[in-house]
This record gives C-alpha cells, structure tokens and sequence, in this order.
C-alpha cells in the first residue's frame, strides 16, 4: 500500500508535471514530503521522500547544483520535483545526466505550480495509503488475538496466513524441521501446493538452500523453481524457526502480516517449549527414580516409562552427552538464557541423530548432560549395538560442530538387558565421558569398554594404596614441577604418549633432543625410577593413569 513516484505522478495535482530523467526509479517509495530552502539541504532530507525546489539557494553555485542529485541518491530521497524558474524554464543538463545514470526521478514542473498544491495532495495520499494499512493490521491483529483465545496451534497458524496473503505458508523450527504447512483454501489445491508441501519437508534442501539468509529469495525443488519469502522467528537473539511464504509468480505480501503471524507463532512455540519442559521434568525424575533403586520392580518400570511412550523391555545403550559451547571472546559469564539455549540446541540436534540412525529416542537431562537410552537390536551382538550408539553420538557431534562451532563429547556404556540395571549403565558412561576427556580431550566419543585399565581404578573412592603408589613415584617430580619450574610431568606426560621415544617426544614438545635427554636423566635420579626397563615404564604409567584418576575425583 505504499505510494511511488509512478502513483505521484498519477495523481491531478501532478498531471501537468513532466518525469525528464531517471525513469527507472518509478517505483521508489515515498514516505514523506520536503521542500528545498537552504543550501545544504542533503544534510537534512530523510529516506523517502519526495523533495520539491525552485534549486534558489543554489541557483549560482555551480558546484552545489553538481553535488545535489548524487547526494539526494546517497541519502535514499525518493524523487526531486524542480521547478525551474532561474535556469531559462529549463533543468540544468548535468543535473538530467546525473539522473539518468543513477536511476533518480528528476521532476520538471510547470512555471505556475504552487508547491503547497503539489505537495498537500502527496501527502493526503500517503496518510490515506497508512490509514489503510492501519485498518488492514487492525484486522489481521484481531484475527491472530482470536485465534489464540481460542487455543489456536500452529496449524491454525499457518492456515490463517495462508489465507491471508492467497499463498501456501509453511512453518518451520530451526534447521528447518516442518512445523506445519497451510494453504490458502481447499478448492485452491492444486498439483502445485502438493509440490509445495513435499518441498516443505526436505530440511536438507531447505538448510543448504537458504541457509541462514531472509526475505524474497528461490528455491529449486523436483525440477521447479519456486518463489518465496522468509522471515525467520527471532526472540532475544534466540531463533525459534522460520515462516517461508510460497508466492506464485510476481503475487505479492505484507510483510507486516507476515510479522503479526510470527508473534503468535513464537508464542505458541514458547507455550510448547514451557508444556515439553514439564514433562522433560518429569521424565528425568523417573529415570533418577530407577537409577537410585526407587522403582522396586521392572515391571512398575516398564508401565511407568509406556505413559511417556518408553519400552523400557527392550535391551538399551546407554549414552551420557555433553556439549562443550565456543569461548565467550569478551570472557564474559553466559546469561541463563544462552545455557538454555545450548541446551535446546543439543536436544534437537540429539532427536535429528536418533532419526537419521534409525532409532526411538528416551532423552532425559542431567543437568547440563544429555542421557540418551538407545534401544539395542535383541538379534545383533552387543559391538552391533555399541556402533550404532558410537554412529549417533558422531552425527550428534558433526551438526553441532557444523552448526554452531561447538564439541560434543559421549560416553556410551554397555548394553542394559534390564532397564533396573541403569544405575550400573549410567555409571559406566558418565565414567567413559568423563575418562575419555581427560586422556584424549573434548570432543571424543568413548565406549566403557575402551578404558582398558581405568575401569579398575576408576572405583570410588580411589584405593588408598593407589594413592600411595602414585605419590612414590610422582610426588617428587610433582614437587620439583611447583617448585622449580621443571616441566617434569609435562614431559612424562609426552614420552608416554610417545611411547618412550625421545626423538617423537622432542618434536612434540619443540625442544633438542639433549634437552629431553637430560630431563629424563634427572627424573630417574630424583624419582629412582629405571625408565630402561619394562617394569620401570609400567610402574610409570600405571602410576599417571591413576594420577588421571585423582584429578577427576578432585
């Protein structure tokens, strides 16, 4: 509904005005009305609008009349109506020149044009048009408001905007899962709006297609290019979704229905996520229930965990995930709002994992964790089972990493045959992530089964003679590190990992390799440790794994 230069010069008040130069700009908006009285007018015009002058304050200033029409452009002025009383009842030619290049309305006027005759009528036109739009949203204001006192879903939603703007709408959460897809009446369905709605479901598609881009773009889909509009759903800086508005070619769209739709649309999802979060609530309750012996029996179990449509009588794998989000660049503390986001983002990349590997999701929270009961395949053997859960906790890990630039690390425990065995499960993955971090770091996958020795040390609380064990070998070099500054434990710590080989280790530590020698000469007088000999290596080791342990247990 807004007003052109094209619908300005239709009008009477205009009809015997003359469009000389800068025709391919009709169709710019004009928003406001201005006249011209000082030199410097650049400085004061806003975007939009439409300028009249007779050019007086500039009339001897040659340079001025060449820098007027190149700064109106830059400044977004809609269109410059002259009428041309001190330049011979014409407008200078530089100024035409520089209109047409730029693609700016230049208006010549007629010698007897009152100005307020010109612009009054303008700007009756524009307060008309935005009364209108006005009225319009008004309308559509009062059609979302309805529908939510009613209990409008998303479905409602989409519907409604559809009919609105005589478009198929689809809404979407984020990485473009389908929420819901309306079209704008059933007797406008057509082989098209079913094109439409299989193109709707192809996140894929979607993702790589528009990625994280908005407003008019096209989208080629089963060999048909399709116009749209997208408007993502943004709340605080959180992205909920988006609303893409399929338009047959050259239809046009309010934006600011568009907008209206997108409030009610955040709403309803806000309401969902607040209803999901109660029940995740509770889903986490009964499954710490069952960890810490609760639940008396399996068969209370597995009827309990059927109303949040479990079978908990199936064998599982239990898999514990944790996200490791991006350095804050300021070193600032993340609000509440940004941790539940992270949250949000890992719980849905975790549903899209499960998915795509082909398995029912039981998703629980434990605190900033993920717990995830992956069914097992009762007629495949447990490393079948193992793989599959290792594959889902890789997918997990790619589209966060892809995504949002964050790590994800899992621990996966051993196949539960019965569900009141999780305890046992769940202590087996939370030891397997956290093992995994400390000796291969964030973003590591790691079964129970790979802890080879850790598994025995790592019982709580840490055998008091391990502790002793330890100390004997590694207190000194400990205290000489605090003390002296010797990096002892940090070499120890590369030569095993070298496997004892001095060259690898001074290439990995960038130092000479005397360097390294002399270190290992001195830990072996300080320590009484014979690295030559298997025992001497083995007792070191053994030794640093428990060291490991130590730290986790703090």
């Amino acid at each position: 509904m807004n007003i052109t230069v094209s619908d300005a010069l239709r009008l009477p008040a205009l009809k015997d005005a003359v469009l000389i130069a800068g025709h391919a700009g009709v169709d710019r908006v004009i928003s406001s009305v201005n006249m011209m009285e000082v030199p410097g007018i650049v400085n004061y015009v806003k975007r939009g609008e439409f300028l009249v002058t007779t050019t007086y304050p500039i009339k001897d200033d040659v340079d001025a009349q060449a820098r007027l029409v190149p700064g109106l452009v830059q400044r977004g002025v809609a269109a410059l109506a002259i009428k041309p009383v001190f330049y011979h009842d014409a407008v200078p030619e530089l100024m035409v020149t520089q209109a047409n290049e730029l693609g700016f309305p230049l208006i010549q006027l007629p010698k007897g044009a009152s100005f307020n005759e010109i612009l009054n009528p303008v700007l009756a036109e524009i307060l008309n048009r935005q009364a209108v739009v006005l009225r319009r949203n008004e309308e559509v204001h009062k059609s979302f408001t309805d529908l939510v006192l009613k209990g409008g879903t998303l479905a409602d939603i989409a519907s409604m905007l559809a009919r609105l703007q005589n478009n198929p709408v689809s809404l979407h959460a984020t990485r473009f899962r389908l929420l819901s897809f309306g079209a704008p009446s059933a007797d406008r369905a057509t082989t098209n709006t079913e094109r439409i709605a299989d193109a709707c479901r192809d996140a894929d598609l979607l993702c790589r297609t528009l990625g994280d881009r908005a407003g008019p773009m096209s989208i080629e889909w089963g060999g048909t290019r399709h116009e749209v509009y997208v408007h993502r759903v943004i709340v605080e800086g959180d992205e909920y979704g988006s609303v893409i508005l399929w338009l047959e070619s050259g239809s046009p769209y309010e934006i600011n229905v568009i907008e209206q739709a997108i409030t009610v649309m955040a709403l309803e999802i806000v309401k969902q996520r607040a209803v999901s979060e109660v029940e995740r609530r509770y889903k986490t309750f009964f499954v710490q229930e069952i960890i810490n012996g609760v639940v008396g029996s399996r068969a209370d179990a597995i009827s309990r965990g059927q109303a949040y449509g479990w079978d908990l009588s199936t064998a599982l794998v239990p898999v514990l995930i944790e996200v490791h989000d991006p350095p804050n660049p300021a070193g600032a503390h993340r609000r509440d709002h940004d941790v539940s986001r992270v949250q949000r983002r890992l719980s849905g990349a975790v549903s899209r994992s499960l998915a795509a590997v082909g398995r029912e999701p039981i998703v629980v929270d434990f605190g900033a964790r993920l717990l995830v009961l992956i069914r097992a395949d009762a007629n495949a053997p447990s490393a079948s089972s193992a793989a599959a859960a290792r594959s889902f906790a890789a997918h997990v890990h790619r589209e966060l990493s892809t995504a949002h630039g964050m790590a994800v690390s899992a621990g996966v425990g051993r196949v539960l045959e019965d569900v009141l065995s999780l305890a046992t499960g769940f202590s087996q993955a939370e030891q397997a992530l956290e093992i995994g971090k400390a000796t291969r770091g964030p973003g590591t996958i790691t079964h129970f089964d790979e802890l080879g020795v850790y598994r025995v040390l790592a019982t709580r609380p840490l055998h008091a003679e391990l502790v002793r064990f330890s100390e004997e070998i590694l207190g000194v070099l400990r205290a000489s590190d605090h003390q002296n500054h010797t990096a002892f434990m940090t070499t120890l710590e590369a030569l095993v990992t070298n496997d004892f080989n001095l060259k690898k280790t001074a290439r990995t530590m960038s130092l000479h390799y005397n360097t390294v020698r002399y270190r290992l000469a001195q830990m072996q007088t300080l320590s009484g440790l014979d690295l030559e000999s298997a025992e001497g290596r083995l007792n070191l080791q053994f030794a640093m794994k428990i060291e490991r342990i130590r730290h986790l247990s703090g």
